[in-house]
């Protein structure tokens, strides 16, 4: 009897240093993990790691996750050279450069005509040709310039998309008349298209002028 309380005793203290020792483990927040939502906090097992940098998210961000698909939508093609109207042209040779890349494919990761483009390696690689040297990812450009509203876009002002949510990660260059500029996805070429079409309208988070 003595021997089997001793026993069950042991086994007590045991599974009581094992709750107390994961109640020590760190907390980290998890709103980075698949299908936990933002904001919330969860433990993870295991040393903590080390804290992550200050600024701007650094992960890849240059592949939209869709894009839009809506039955019937056609893209008119703005004039050469035609502003938005009521807007003020910032450099007509922006839109220059980047038309000549019209139908150059997609590429995820590419910033070349040669190896194709992804959204902000086209970007950067159209203002390069201006003597304008930009950041690489499109949430680094975002922070780049001066802000401006949608109102006062104009041809050659950068716009940017937040489509898969969290961090800007899609940009284009603005062409007047609600449309612009970009490298859109696997699969598609630099192409036209409009900001009033309701995939990009509801994902747009803002522009920038550079030049």
């Amino acid at each position: 009897m003595r021997i089997w309380m001793i026993l069950t005793l042991n086994i007590c203290l045991t599974a009581c240093a094992v709750q107390l020792k994961q109640a020590s483990q760190p907390w980290d927040k998890t709103a980075s993990q698949p299908g936990v939502p933002a904001g919330t906090y969860g433990k993870r097992w295991g040393p903590a790691g080390a804290p992550e940098p200050a600024g701007p998210a650094l992960r890849r961000s240059d592949q939209p996750a869709s894009s839009p698909s809506v039955p019937g939508w056609k893209v008119p093609l703005p004039e050469p050279g035609r502003p938005a109207q009521g807007a003020q042209q910032t450099d007509a040779g922006v839109l220059e450069v980047a038309r000549q890349y019209l139908g150059v494919p997609y590429r995820f990761g590419g910033s070349t005509p040669e190896e194709g483009f992804d959204c902000s390696g086209f970007v950067q690689y159209v203002f390069a040709q201006r003597g304008l040297r930009l950041q690489r990812q499109a949430n680094h450009q975002f922070l780049e310039g001066q802000q401006v509203s949608r109102e006062q876009l104009a041809p050659g002002d950068l716009v940017f998309f937040s489509v898969s949510g969290g961090i800007v990660d899609h940009v284009g260059i603005y062409a007047g008349e609600e449309l612009f500029i970009h490298a859109p996805r696997t699969g598609r070429t630099v192409s036209y298209d409009s900001l009033d079409a309701p995939y990009f309208k509801t994902r747009f988070q803002g522009a920038r002028r550079l030049l």
